[in-house]
């Protein structure tokens, strides 16, 4: 189109086969052999995961939670806090409960990453409100970062449309959602 206005100004514009503005539908057509290879996020994996279980006749270890077991991708796990958590949030808490996001041992370059760094898994903190079973995802923390064997899977039922769990075991001791002022949650 640019080059059409530069030979013949706005008057060959207007006067063009079709009186087209653009070409938006040309481009969208020529990219829709590629929607089917759009990447997901990888918390958008984890959901499809947990709700594929959740409801499911899967239950790790016939029922009961499990200590130190594989967890996989959208697993609901109880996990070790840092240091820096327990600082920031001084409410005597030593785990908490979070999402299986992604693990170490399924990237394409695990070869190159030492033992240590080949366990972490990265984990989406959920909290609750008091007084409440359902659990969502906590917009005041970041990406948490374990070792699988420090984590215990916990049964769940995931409501995929509201993004929101209800766990099925009992926590362990220390395991708590984080206690946020009323002003932040609202």
């Amino acid at each position: 189109m640019r080059a059409v206005y530069d030979e013949t100004g706005e008057r060959g514009i207007n006067s063009r086969e079709g009186k087209r503005r653009g070409a938006a539908q040309e481009v969208w057509e020529s990219w829709a052999e590629f929607k089917p290879f759009k990447r997901k996020t990888r918390k958008g994996d984890a959901r499809s995961s947990a709700a594929a279980r959740s409801g499911s006749d899967y239950t790790p270890e016939n029922g009961e939670s499990v200590w130190g077991s594989e967890a996989q991708n959208g697993d609901i796990v109880e996990y070790p806090l840092s240091d820096a958590i327990k600082a920031q949030h001084q409410d005597d808490r030593l785990r908490g409960v979070g999402l299986v996001v992604s693990r170490n041992i399924d990237r394409g370059d695990k070869d190159k990453l030492s033992l240590e760094n080949l366990a972490l898994v990265e984990i989406e903190p959920l909290y609750r409100e008091p007084d409440s079973n359902v659990w969502r995802a906590d917009p005041m923390e970041g990406a948490a970062f374990a070792s699988l064997p420090d984590l215990r899977i916990l049964r769940t039922e995931f409501n995929r449309v509201t993004d929101e769990w209800v766990i099925l075991d009992e926590l362990s001791h220390g395991c708590d959602s984080p206690s946020y002022a009323e002003e932040i949650i609202l």
